[in-house]
């Protein structure tokens, strides 16, 4: 009887104990969930040109003849009945370690590439006020170059709202809970320019550069650099990716990614990460395998992890962890436990008082029938 109750007791105590757990998971999950998208601002829309071949793009891709002047123009549209500060900006085409192309901001472009957009382009004005559910007109003036190039020379055009905009917006809308929602729009176009007297067709060819340390969300991570040495898209890429010790076959880290892009004449900085462990030093060997349609690039690539490196980078390996409220469960569950505790104490002591009370009247009843008998 006793073990019986003792054990529906502890399944009590287990289901109470994953009920608090799923209770707290949820909770953080949906704390996670909070952060939500708003609607943009503002749109654009490119304003085609008669020397794009595709007039269908929602970006630019013109061919242009040696020193060629041209004015392009986009169309930006205040979506609010406010006014809004647009900043736009050129960026050269990059590739993240996503193996995402990126027209927004500054990455690793390759040593081999000869024609920077940021070289040949620029912005008639950098700040542009758009009053309300109005538009504008952001011209950008491009002076080709002056020998014929082959390929392309790939870059972007990015769209951003002044952070002042945003903020007060923002705050107004929110007054009420004293919360501010800092949001900041951006928009990318690709601004593609093809000679008309060079080569359109380029075959791709890929080498390996480097291999970086560093950290994706303060993880430890490797960085094997793949570089695209031409002026020419690589899509459908897939990166296969080993790291050993020097001269030993067992794999410490991998990583293996499809269905990328690399921009022309960039870096890939493809990430191997550690798996929440410690950079050591010593000597590696990155074996990197790259395919994309049916082309396939094989390279190897030492690399050193000097003690002083492995120790300023793993003294950075902490990710901010959110609040852990799951000292609650343990707290919930030890106040539960000691009241099981006490439930079981109470019952065997009314055991004791009952066991001890029917001995007495065995006891007493046995006397009674001795002095009957005699």
């Amino acid at each position: 009887m006793k073990k019986h109750v003792f054990r529906h007791h502890l399944l009590a105590l287990c289901a109470l104990i994953c009920g608090l757990y799923l209770v707290c998971s949820n909770y953080d999950m949906a704390q996670a969930e909070t952060e939500t998208q708003s609607a943009a601002d503002f749109v654009v829309k490119p304003v085609i040109s008669a020397n794009q071949e595709d007039k269908n793009l929602n970006y630019f891709d013109i061919k242009v003849d040696p020193g060629q002047q041209q004015v392009l123009e986009v169309e930006v549209k205040n979506l609010r009945d406010h006014a809004i500060t647009i900043l736009p900006k050129l960026n050269v085409a990059t590739t993240n370690y996503n193996g995402v192309v990126n027209y927004l901001s500054k990455g690793q472009a390759d040593r081999t590439l000869a024609h920077r957009i940021t070289d040949i382009a620029h912005l008639e004005a950098n700040t542009y006020t758009i009053g309300p559910k109005s538009s504008t007109i952001v011209k950008v003036a491009m002076t080709a170059p002056e020998q014929p190039f082959s390929g392309l020379i790939a870059g972007g055009i990015s769209f951003r709202q002044k952070q002042d905009d945003t903020t007060n917006n923002n705050s107004k809308q929110n007054n009420r809970t004293s919360l501010t929602i800092n949001n900041r729009f951006s928009y990318a176009m690709a601004l593609l320019l093809r000679s008309n007297t060079g080569a359109a067709v380029v075959a791709p060819n890929l080498k390996m550069g480097q291999v970086d340390l560093g950290h994706i969300t303060a993880k430890n991570t490797i960085f094997a650099n793949v570089r695209n040495v031409t002026p020419t898209y690589l899509s459908n890429v897939t990166v296969n990716t080993h790291v050993t010790r020097k001269g030993e076959s067992d794999v410490l880290y991998r990583n293996r990614k499809g269905n990328m892009q690399i921009a022309p004449n960039s870096i890939l900085p493809f990430p191997v990460q550690l798996n929440n462990q410690k950079f050591e030093p010593g000597q590696y060997t990155a074996r990197v395998t790259v395919k994309s349609g049916t082309q396939t690039w094989r390279f190897n690539r030492d690399f050193r992890i000097t003690a002083e490196a492995a120790r300023k980078l793993n003294e950075a390996d902490s990710t901010p962890q959110p609040k852990d409220n799951r000292w609650l469960i343990w707290v919930a569950a030890g106040i539960i436990l000691l009241v099981i505790l006490a439930a079981i104490l109470i019952y065997q002591m009314k055991q004791k008082k009952l066991k001890a009370q029917l001995q007495r009247e065995r006891r007493a009843m046995r006397k009674a029938n001795y002095r009957t008998d005699e």
